[in-house]
């Protein structure tokens, strides 16, 4: 159980947090291989393009690149991938397509009822690893004024500065004890726990924790927040 009266601000992620991308995964993919579509084929395209960004993040965790944007990252991706799989799109409007559709997400059933319930009690805000133009419409659905996107400033979660945090820790004017941080990824607990906030992994998929350092607490909905 989670005790949220130590807390002073929570701070959730957006996409597989609030928001599932994979109900948008169907119609994604349609609209890249057009009237080539075929679902075991663009399926292990979408496990393909997972895998790329996820070692790409993996690297620029680990060798201090430059920052890079979510859709440059996507366009860095489909330069490789869509010769592979006879995609006749560029891989600019390819990673435009991708980043529109993210608006699309649809919300997980319990979280509009728990982010409203927490904002009774509770500061509430976001922080993604995303660009503007892939949540700018999600936001609108939450009410949070207070987000932090990894475009504005430059950085991910996982950056060592930990200036995502550290600025809604500002904002806020709180301790990094103060704020609590919940998110699906590596980078969302290794970045809260980076700059001493605790962090709760939701874990929807019973996936296995393998980094060294551990998440505060584990869940598998968000409804275990206000349990």
């Amino acid at each position: 159980m989670i005790d949220l009266k130590q807390y002073k601000l929570i701070s959730f992620d957006m996409f597989q947090t609030i928001v599932d991308l994979n109900s948008q995964k169907k119609v994604i993919l349609k609209k890249l291989f057009g009237n080539s579509y075929n679902s075991e084929i663009a399926n292990q395209f979408w496990s393909d393009a997972d895998e790329y960004v996820f070692q790409y993040f993996h690297r620029i965790a680990n060798n201090d690149q430059p920052y890079k944007t979510v859709i440059d990252i996507f366009k860095q991706c489909y330069e490789q991938l869509f010769p592979k799989y006879n995609i006749n799109l560029s891989p600019k409007k390819g990673a435009e397509i991708l980043a529109e559709s993210h608006n699309d997400s649809e919300l997980f059933p319990e979280s509009l009822y728990v982010i409203n319930q927490i904002k009774k009690i509770k500061n509430v805000c976001i922080i993604s690893d995303t660009d503007t133009l892939m949540i700018k419409a999600l936001l609108t659905k939450f009410g949070i004024s207070k987000v932090y996107l990894s475009e504005s400033y430059k950085a991910y979660k996982f950056d060592k500065s930990g200036i995502l945090f550290k600025e809604a820790i500002k904002d806020f004017n709180i301790y990094p004890k103060e704020m609590l941080h919940i998110g699906d990824g590596s980078n969302d607990v290794l970045g809260a726990n980076l700059i001493g906030s605790d962090s709760v992994w939701i874990n929807r998929n019973n996936r296995v924790w393998t980094e060294e350092k551990r998440p505060t607490y584990e869940i598998n909905s968000l409804s275990e927040l206000i349990e």
